[in-house]
């Protein structure tokens, strides 16, 4: 009887690259679930897809304004939620120094309303992010963009 030792060999090699694969994979997604992170304290950094705020974003955007947007920070600590980003932003993130959370049951999203209702921030777990502002006397803005660790 002959038994073939070189494909036997690369049916265990291609079973292992497979494995590995898989193992890898899973280890990608439990690092990057972006709302897991949040609630175990650790820092995200949000940066966003356009270098200007847009008058709306589904597939892309839409009505490109002159509103610069930028990249911040937010951790989650004692049950409070900070948010730091460049002092040229800072009326952007004024309403969001107590900003209300709203948290999915399922772990999915969250979503953080400012201190005046207008707009919000919302957070998926794979770490992309809406934001929704209205500048004063503006209509309202959207910017997208990934929170990663």
């Amino acid at each position: 009887m002959f038994v073939n030792t070189t494909s036997s060999m690369q049916y265990v090699n291609a079973s292992l690259v497979f494995l590995l694969f898989i193992g890898c994979q899973t280890a990608f997604a439990q690092t990057t679930d972006a709302i897991a992170l949040l609630k175990s304290s650790k820092q995200l950094t949000c940066v966003p897809e356009e270098t200007v705020f847009c008058s709306n974003v589904h597939v892309n955007c839409a009505g490109r304004t002159k509103i610069p947007t930028t990249s911040f920070k937010m951790e989650f600590k004692s049950n409070v939620l900070a948010i730091t980003a460049p002092p040229s932003f800072k009326e952007f993130f004024d309403n969001y120094k107590l900003p209300k959370l709203q948290w999915d049951e399922e772990g999915n999203y969250v979503v953080l309303n400012p201190s005046d209702n207008k707009g919000y921030i919302k957070i998926a777990k794979d770490g992309r992010y809406v934001f929704r502002h209205y500048p004063n006397q503006l209509e309202g803005v959207m910017s997208i963009g990934k929170c990663e660790q």
